[in-house]
């Protein structure tokens, strides 16, 4: 029971921190938008850059949510044929809808950062790591603060009604479909990257 206890406050003081950590992301992206964009063409430049990203994304996304449709009906038939208490495919379908989301808040928020860094350069090499840095950081305490926040609510909720044991099966959904949106991003972006370096 006091196990139980520590764990409960543990995982309460995790998502408080996560949340700490998309208000400090929501900062971030909010001090970009406010920055100036530079001349006509740098931001006709940086336009076309978020257009090929934001295309780029929903035509990847659209794969990944068959692949993860597909994934989670074979996951869901093996929890019945085993009479799982706990289905996997529901962790597993949360994890992947969080991964692409704070894939999407973060490509949009680099890619929005391209022309606000370039004139931060114009005026001078810190403003323009300053711009660049939150930019960056944007996807990364996005991508930390939704997995805690997805973690913590599998220990509250599923590890308060059946038990800590049935809430480590529902991590692995979790983290396998995480995992999965990350490899295909991972992949995906690095060959649309390799194209868009031959075509320019």
């Amino acid at each position: 029971m006091l196990e139980q206890n520590h764990i409960t406050l543990a995982a309460l003081g995790a998502v408080v921190a996560a949340l700490i950590g998309l208000l400090l992301a929501d900062y971030f992206a909010k001090f970009i938008g406010k920055q100036g964009r530079g001349t006509e063409k740098m931001k006709k430049l940086s336009g076309e850059v978020q257009k090929g990203a934001k295309t780029y994304l929903h035509t990847e996304y659209k794969y990944i949510a068959i692949f993860v449709v597909v994934v989670a009906i074979l996951l869901a038939v093996k929890d019945i044929i085993e009479g799982e208490i706990v289905m996997t495919w529901f962790p597993f379908i949360i994890g992947a809808i969080l991964s692409a989301t704070a894939g999407y808040i973060g490509m949009i928020t680099a890619t929005n950062a391209s022309a606000p860094a370039t004139q931060g350069a114009r005026e001078s090499l810190n403003k323009a790591l300053t711009i660049a840095f939150r930019g960056g950081s944007v996807m990364g305490i996005t991508v930390v603060s939704l997995g805690i926040i997805g973690l913590s609510t599998v220990l509250l909720v599923v590890g308060g009604i059946f038990g800590l044991q049935e809430a480590v099966t529902y991590i692995a959904g979790f983290g396998f479909g995480a995992s999965a949106i990350a490899l295909f991003a991972r992949v995906g972006g690095g060959i649309y990257t390799k194209a868009a370096d031959v075509g320019g």
